[in-house]
């Protein structure tokens, strides 16, 4: 659990398994996003139940899910990390595929030793052999609502990733299919924040209202 402090806000909000948050006043939405954008020079913080603030690079923030790119680079530096970490635990493969770097690292650097031009190369690393080998999520996601759980799948394995954060997604979504994504999120225990313009119907939510009165409760 999670509590966001927002200037706006008379009281904290209570992150957990998933939050929905209204802010229907056009402002302070846009105010929200783009303190979540420049959340380390922002009057926006977030807590965990220590007390400890969360850094910006903890954060996940998907504002555009359409145009989102579950290969980013940010995405994919996370992934490579992890499965180093993987081969750390597993020191026969890592040896193995080590050997082959060097053999390859031995072949190129003797091959250009009688190039005209000056070259030199840099021992191979495992971040740039997954990079060389184009490795990648496999995404074959028609919907967005398939796009989505595709991305808290990706969630789950992004180990330094503490809050994954959705803006403006349930308008593309059937209340149906919120009420999945909210069920998925909390099935696999991951503290998110959806936060919308306009009330989501069929989910439990912080309704912060144009009068700046806030509320809390299922809208049917």
């Amino acid at each position: 659990m999670m509590k966001l402090n927002f200037p706006i806000l008379e009281q904290s909000i209570k992150i957990e398994r998933p939050t929905v948050l209204v802010l229907e006043e056009v402002q302070t939405f846009a105010n929200m996003v783009k303190s979540f954008y420049d959340y380390e020079n922002c009057n926006l913080k977030i807590f965990d139940e220590k007390y400890k603030p969360i850094k910006a690079s903890e954060i996940l923030v998907i504002t555009d899910i359409i145009s989102f790119e579950l290969n980013s680079t940010t995405v994919l530096k996370h992934i490579y990390t992890d499965l180093e970490e993987y081969l750390n635990d597993n020191p026969s493969i890592k040896t193995a595929i080590e050997q082959v770097m060097m053999s390859l690292n031995d072949i190129i650097s003797n091959e250009i030793l009688d190039h005209e031009l000056d070259l030199q190369t840099s021992d191979m690393t495992l971040q740039s052999l997954f990079k060389s080998l184009n490795l990648k999520i496999n995404s074959n996601s028609e919907s967005i609502n398939e796009k989505i759980t595709d991305i808290i799948q990706v969630f789950k394995y992004l180990s330094k990733k503490k809050l994954l954060v959705f803006v403006n997604v349930c308008s593309y979504l059937t209340k149906e299919e919120i009420q999945e994504t909210i069920r998925y999120l909390s099935l696999n225990d991951i503290t998110s924040i959806l936060i919308e313009p306009r009330v989501v119907k069929g989910a439990t939510q912080y309704i912060l209202d144009k009068d700046y009165f806030l509320t809390y409760g299922n809208v049917l």
